[in-house]
């Protein structure tokens, strides 16, 4: 399973690098040469032997580090590493590779793994079918959304798209066919829409364009300059963002409306929907401060470096990548609250339905 996703991940990346020109290669460190401090990051000179063909068994002596590829402590390397290893198409072969980063992979398939034992550990078999549906919606998004905005497509159309496959597989995998998921599906997709709404009306009012953090480099990159419309990609980062938490949250509203009834059978229209609606709003206020805590925790860096260059508030406030993480947030959360009384209001209608 664990390297089955990794392969489609890597498989979504190949047209893309394809369209870079920048072929890779896997090598391995043979011995640390020597290791100094610098004025930004320390370097080091390593002695690397490659092990991918063409050049399998090529030896070479690299740098890892310094002004042009800042470092840390904790990416220094060591023997027996691996690494990855590019070089330009136009340079001539006797020129020794760059070194681009460290092989990752593996410690994700083990991450991968782990996640599926203590899942199965606690929930059984129900708990690896949510890990299957996660690696159906990753293929979903791998061969459906990525692909999409790299031939140049719209990357909300493809999102929008890839978001109800996602939606409905999370759902119905790991819950089962059954009304109970038939209603929290119908509830999601009706938090999707809000969330679209909302995020299309926030960002064009706060005027977001996408050029943000990763964005700007996005737009100066030869491969796909003109053809990303990077408004609508960072549209489709804000619907992407709340998804998994909709999905939660519409599957424990169905879940506790369905209880209620079964308990008690005489309970049903208005009295039913307000005691859902209790157990809603105290779900909705612990996926609220998660979702906040999750997108603080990726503007972290952009928060510290506006911090550190001393610029004054007005100017960090408006900073396009924490206004669009803010907003992120507000959209999920939207989201969120929304689907909590048309969640439960789905139910109540279809229990009554079925009583009669």
């Amino acid at each position: 399973m664990a390297l089955a996703i990794c392969g489609i991940v890597l498989g979504s990346c190949v047209e893309l690098m394809n369209a870079r020109g920048v072929p890779a290669v896997e090598g391995v460190v043979l011995r640390v040469i020597s290791t100094t401090s610098g004025p930004v990051s320390p370097l080091q000179q390593v002695e690397v032997e490659i092990v991918t063909p063409p050049n399998t068994g090529t030896r070479e002596l690299v740098y890892w580090g310094g002004t042009g590829q800042p470092i840390s402590s904790g990416s220094l390397l060591r023997e027996g590493d691996h690494v990855i290893l590019t070089r330009l198409p136009s340079q001539p072969a006797s020129e020794p590779h760059e070194i681009v980063g460290v092989v990752r992979v593996p410690v994700l398939a083990i991450a991968i793994a782990m996640l599926a034992t203590v899942v199965f550990g606690v929930a059984r078999w129900k708990g690896i079918a949510s890990i299957v549906g996660l690696a159906l919606s990753a293929i979903a998004f791998f061969a459906i959304v990525l692909p999409a905005i790299v031939r140049g497509d719209d990357p909300l159309a493809a999102t929008l798209i890839a978001s109800v496959i996602v939606l409905a597989v999370s759902v119905y995998v790991v819950h089962g066919w059954n009304l109970k998921s038939t209603v929290a599906l119908a509830g999601a997709i009706g938090g999707l829409v809000i969330v679209v709404v909302s995020a299309f009306a926030l960002s064009s009012l706060a005027r977001i364009g996408g050029t943000s953090g990763i964005g700007a480099d996005l737009a100066q990159l030869s491969a796909l300059r003109g053809r990303i419309d990077l408004t609508h990609l960072a549209l489709a980062g804000m619907i992407l963002g709340g998804l998994g938490a909709l999905v939660d949250m519409t599957i424990g509203q169905a879940s506790a409306t369905f209880e209620l009834a079964a308990v008690d059978p005489t309970l049903r229209g208005w009295p039913l929907y307000r005691r859902a609606l209790n157990v809603g709003t105290d779900h909705v206020g612990a996926l609220v401060n998660t979702l906040g805590f999750a997108y603080f925790a990726g503007a972290l860096p952009l928060l510290v470096l506006l911090a550190a260059r001393g610029d004054a508030l007005a100017i960090a406030l408006n900073d396009e990548g924490i206004v669009a993480a803010l907003l992120a947030t507000a959209v999920a959360c939207i989201g969120l609250v929304a689907a909590v009384p048309l969640t439960s209001a789905l139910a109540v209608w279809q229990l009554g339905r079925s009583r009669r």
